[in-house]
């Protein structure tokens, strides 16, 4: 257990089907996993799992989000409509490159984006 997580063990054989009832493509596995991003104290975990759902971990606590990769990009949110955009970097890491609030995107600006590395 990761912070009151369950780690996720990736499958390299299989892709089991997610909640929709479809296979994940292969940009869609290639997501999934464990990501960090950690500045001075604060740290925070993200874990892409097959179902399109994302456990997020943090000082602040526990939250969830529903994930899926619309035009080169992920997309994240909680049932109140609030998330992020990441970007998919060529070494496998994500990049918060966006905040959703509300349903609305707002773009950050270089000095506010957040690079997550992947840890599993």
């Amino acid at each position: 257990m990761l912070c009151g997580i369950e780690e996720v063990k990736q499958d390299t054989k299989e892709i089991k089907p997610t909640n929709l009832g479809r296979v994940l493509t292969l940009e869609e596995k290639k997501v999934v996993g464990t990501y960090k991003w950690k500045t001075g104290k604060d740290i925070i975990r993200l874990i892409f799992l097959e179902s399109g759902i994302i456990e997020s971990s943090s000082v602040l606590g526990e939250k969830e989000y529903k994930w899926e990769i619309r035009n080169k990009e992920i997309h994240a949110e909680n049932k109140g409509g609030n998330g992020g955009c990441y970007r998919i970097e060529s070494n496998g890491n994500l990049t918060k490159n966006a905040v959703i609030i509300h349903g609305k995107r707002t773009d950050l600006t270089k000095e506010e984006q957040m690079t997550f590395k992947k840890i599993r």
